[in-house]
């Protein structure tokens, strides 16, 4: 029993002394720095708003030869067009751009309408 003792004291001896070393340790670092505090929204200075007007933008509008006609399923330009059948479709043919644009313009109708054959420089 007297041994069982002894271990006991060194045991409570040991924790105190442990504790001793820890509060001494706590004293010489450094403290632990403070929470920020969280600013509002509300507390920070709002940049003023400035006041710009939206201008939307229009797409542009082609005219005359550049004008836009879709035929099988792509856009391209009356004078692409023209310029295309000309060479693909009539190729060889002394009137090739004459008949070029007659078939670009019933196709497209309206959208070549401002397109005169002329125009789409094709020769």
């Amino acid at each position: 029993a007297g041994e069982r003792g002894a271990v006991v004291m060194r045991g409570k001896t040991m924790r105190r002394q442990q504790q001793q070393q820890e509060q001494k340790h706590a004293q010489h670092v450094a403290p632990a720095a403070a929470p920020v505090p969280q600013l509002s929204a509300k507390i920070l200075p709002q940049a003023p708003q400035a006041s710009v007007p939206v201008v939307q933008q229009q797409p542009k509008v082609r005219t005359g030869c550049n004008a836009l006609c879709k035929m099988n399923g792509v856009s391209k330009s009356c004078r692409f067009l023209v310029h295309f059948a000309a060479t693909r479709s009539f190729a060889r043919k002394p009137d090739a751009c004459q008949m070029a644009y007659t078939v670009v313009r019933s196709r497209c109708g309206d959208s070549c309408s401002g397109c005169m054959l002329e125009a789409t420089h094709c020769t």
